[in-house]
């Protein structure tokens, strides 16, 4: 019984994430030096208003080199949309941040009536 409902849990990780897994293999094709060896959905976690926060870990090859390295991310699904991060406006506050307790600066007093390239 054990066995037969881990095949399940495997079976439904998989089907939420074959759209992430699809847009972090085209993301890391954009890169020439790296090749993806593997993504794995690590855990779900629902957010509010129907937005996914997916912690994923892929294995990726430096090409030219022996090396392989693991790099973990964290992607924000809703529907059909794929997001990198959520920014709360009001309190400049990263989701991505407080889920991973990274502390990345968020640019402030930006325009936006502006085009910023960086």
């Amino acid at each position: 019984m054990c066995k037969w409902l881990m095949s399940i849990l495997v079976c439904v990780n998989v089907a939420f994430s074959s759209d992430i897994y699809t847009y972090l293999s085209k993301v890391y094709a954009k890169n020439e030096r790296l090749k993806l060896i593997e993504i794995k959905t690590d855990k779900i976690i629902e957010l509010v208003d129907g937005y996914e926060a997916h912690f994923v870990s892929a294995r990726v090859e430096i090409l030219g080199t022996n090396k392989q390295i693991k790099k973990s991310e964290v992607v924000f699904k809703k529907g059909n949309l794929i997001l990198s991060d959520i920014i709360n406006l009001k309190t400049q506050k990263s989701m991505r941040n407080e889920l991973t307790g990274e502390n990345v600066k968020i640019r402030k007093g930006l325009d936006e009536k502006a085009n910023y390239c960086d």
